[in-house]
């Protein structure tokens, strides 16, 4: 009787640990988008702000399919996902102006753009294209399936030399369900692991599940994104400018099934106001290679394009993350849950 109270009581505390992990994610990021919008009328309201975004948006991504780098074609796929889980029961009951409006960029729409941007990767780009073109297959994690665990600090450190570039050679290890000893390191978070290290890493064992199919590596990179969610919900901050690299730090949790303590209201607003007239994101903090060189030469051969229409700095990829936050949103708004 005593073992059987210890083991309730145990499970009890464990439950409360990672309740207080998602609160304490939720108080710093704002107030859940649906606990904003309590009544049918505000929700058509934000609902008809996003439509005309993503209307527009797509627009300048579908008009640039074949410049585009592949970062921002997984944006679109991102989207298509999301989309897809819009209720047709819930969809029947807009608004006959939103749902013609909202067909302009379906999942059928976006796949056509998809197919044609993907076939002009594999000519112009095909190193790139043979590593990542799988990963428009990977499915979106549930809602809520992804349980936290907290990291203690006797556990394993890697070190400062982890960097970005560290992080995309693990993504491309990834596609092939192999787990390095630089790579796994990445399980213990510490303070070096930031930014796009830390997504880019997120990313890493994210695939590794999606490419593994089962056994021990599976195991591993799933406990891994258990371990790395609440270091990632934590570094979230609308305080901080919104920029390409936070932009998708907030992008991420949305993959991995934590729509609840990123898709705030707070951040929606911020997205909208971004966006360029038009059609692009402005990335607030673009990197002064990029500003000398708009059109230089990125890693894996890939060429990421800015423009300055109206002198404002402009980033594809950038607006392929954008338009998966933005996709996100109208389905949660849509369906009335994640």
């Amino acid at each position: 009787m005593i073992g059987k109270t210890l083991i309730l009581f145990s499970l009890i505390i464990a439950i409360i640990c990672i309740m207080a992990v998602q609160i304490e994610a939720t108080e710093k990021k704002g107030t859940y988008i649906l606990k904003a919008i309590r009544n049918r009328k505000s929700a058509k309201k934000e609902i008809q702000k996003i439509v005309r975004v993503l209307e527009n948006v797509f627009n300048y991504i579908d008009s640039a399919a074949e410049d585009e780098p592949i970062d921002t074609i997984y944006g679109v796929v991102l989207a298509q996902k999301f989309l897809e889980r819009i209720k047709p029961s819930r969809f029947k009951r807009l608004p006959n102006d939103l749902k013609e409006s909202i067909e302009s960029f379906n999942p059928a729409v976006l796949k056509t753009y998809i197919d044609r941007a993907f076939a002009a990767q594999k000519k112009n780009h095909p190193k790139q294209y043979n590593r990542f073109a799988s990963l428009r297959y990977m499915p979106l994690l549930k809602e809520g399936w992804l349980p936290y665990y907290r990291t203690y600090s006797k556990e394993k450190e890697h070190t400062n030399d982890y960097t970005e570039k560290i992080a995309d050679r693990c993504l491309v290890q990834s596609t092939k369900c192999i787990l390095s000893n630089h790579c796994t390191e990445t399980v213990f978070p510490t303070r070096y692991l930031k930014g796009y290290s830390m997504t880019h890493t997120l990313l890493y064992y994210y695939y590794m599940m999606g490419s593994c199919d089962g056994g021990n590596n599976f195991i591993f990179a799933f406990n891994a994104l258990s371990r790395l969610m609440p270091t990632i919900l934590s570094e979230l901050n609308l305080s901080m400018e919104l920029t390409d690299e936070s932009i998708e730090m907030h992008l991420i949790p949305m993959i991995l099934g934590d729509s609840i303590h990123t898709a705030s209201i707070e951040l929606l607003h911020a997205l909208l106001s971004i966006v360029q007239s038009q059609g692009c994101f402005k990335d607030e903090n673009p990197s002064i290679e990029q500003v000398l060189n708009p059109n230089m030469s990125m890693r894996y051969g890939v060429k990421v394009l800015l423009d300055y229409p109206s002198g404002d700095a402009c980033s594809y990829h950038t607006t392929g993350i954008g338009f998966a936050i933005l996709a996100n949103y109208l389905q949660i708004l849509i369906n009335g849950r994640v």
